[in-house]
């Protein structure tokens, strides 16, 4: 793969960010572990944590509004980096849920302009026959930061448990860090030709309304959007039973909750990045993304069988075993997620698709945790694994019918020229 000085010099930068956003993503791995551990969180204290993530997601559209504007990135990077990052530092006065939580929220309300920023970097960074593959290097070293600094974490919050203030404190500087090198990275986007002043309510209004004419308008990214909305309610609605399973039913200890979280499940991404970004470069969004949902399934699966002797001495491998399914195919579903969208998108259309894209995860967060929790409450954690490995399968079913309509289109494409 032959990069020109530009493109060596973006990437770089890229990979500098990456490795520092590494304990920044490994620290997103853990958040739900410490509160229902550390600051000993309820059931639905849980819940309402693990959907702040996704939920921030919401606002990415009015983010990625703003991104379609300007050419330049960076400074969003900087916002990012101090509003979305350092204000981690605040978890040293840290005593309760209430606390974690409003840091939380700061952190994953700003949190959810990197990925149409990150987007739009590798749109207009790097030619569209290497994106995948460089994506892939990039991911690859970020998850191996994150699952060396994972396992450190946990092995220190077993020797004492209040030092996770400590541990997200550095976190703070190293997301800081992470963001200047992102905004030094010198990809811009071509200057928005006959732009106009944005007006309050259209500022507010038109984001809403662009998103509803790029589903209306462009079926196979609809249909794309549809599906991954499908997988992404099976993934959350197991979000509130992981940390009450692991902590209360199995009775796994830092060390091992993390290892499994935050270094196994991220084996896959580590090793299989690159090639996952090779496969997408090789087959439509439809095809590739079916795979890794059906991959997946095996995740809720395996956890639903170690459930039925959580006193069994090897339980807790079993758990591992799951979260190793859930690394293989978060491969491929990481790739989807930060760069499939681009596949449907225009020359000037990258930042918008993505963020249209991000905000459905949030729209999906209103449903998939509280379907989780709710099915939970009234019967048992075992039935929310079981609806999850169904949906899951089910998206499965629909991105491969998917892949085969794209395939028809593109030889027909093929004919025409």
């Amino acid at each position: 793969m032959k990069l020109t000085q530009q493109e060596r010099t973006a990437f770089i930068m890229i990979l500098f960010g990456v490795f520092f956003r590494g304990f920044v993503t490994a620290s997103f791995q853990f958040q739900d572990i410490v509160a229902k551990k550390a600051l000993s969180a309820l059931d639905w204290q849980v819940t309402m944590l693990v959907m702040i993530w996704p939920l921030s997601n919401l606002v990415s559209i009015w983010w990625g509004k703003l991104m379609e504007r300007s050419s330049n990135i960076a400074r969003y990077y900087y916002i990012l980096g101090i509003c979305g990052r350092l204000i981690l530092i605040f978890m040293f006065w840290v005593k309760n849920w209430w606390g974690y939580m409003l840091i939380m929220i700061f952190v994953f309300s700003f949190n959810s302009m990197q990925s149409p920023a990150q987007s739009t970097l590798f749109r207009y960074g790097f030619g569209i026959e290497k994106r995948g593959r460089l994506f892939g290097i990039a991911t690859s070293l970020e998850n191996a930061v994150m699952i060396i600094f994972a396992s450190l974490a946990g092995y220190l919050m077993d020797i004492r448990e209040e030092w996770f203030r400590h541990i997200f404190a550095l976190v703070a500087v190293f997301g800081l860090l992470s963001a200047v090198f992102f905004a030094n990275s010198k990809i811009s986007k071509p200057p928005v030709k006959n732009l106009k002043p944005l007006k309050p309510k259209e500022f507010f209004l038109s984001p809403i309304q662009r998103s509803w004419e790029v589903l209306r308008d462009n079926r196979l990214f609809r249909t794309f959007e549809i599906n991954y909305f499908i997988y992404g309610l099976a993934f959350m609605m197991i979000l509130p039973v992981i940390p009450k399973f692991m902590v209360d039913t199995i009775g796994m200890n830092y060390s091992q909750m993390f290892i499994s979280k935050s270094v196994i499940a991220r084996l896959g991404l580590l090793f299989l990045a690159p090639l996952a970004g090779k496969l997408h470069d090789l087959y439509n969004p439809g095809k590739f993304s079916s795979i890794a949902y059906f991959v997946i399934a095996f995740y809720p699966l395996i956890l639903f069988f170690a459930s039925f002797n959580p006193g069994w001495e090897y339980a807790a491998y079993f758990v591992m075993l799951a979260f190793l399914f859930n690394g293989i195919a978060m491969a491929g579903i990481n790739v989807s997620w930060n760069i499939g969208s681009i596949y449907f998108a225009g020359p000037d259309e990258a930042p918008m698709f993505q963020s249209v894209h991000v905000t459905l995860t949030g729209v999906r967060a209103i449903f998939g945790p509280l379907i989780g929790f709710v099915v939970m409450k009234m019967f048992n954690y075992q039935a929310v694994l079981v609806l999850s490995t169904l949906v899951f399968l089910f998206a499965a079913r629909q991105s491969l019918k998917l892949g085969k309509v794209i395939e028809r289109k593109e030889i027909v494409r093929s004919e025409k020229t």
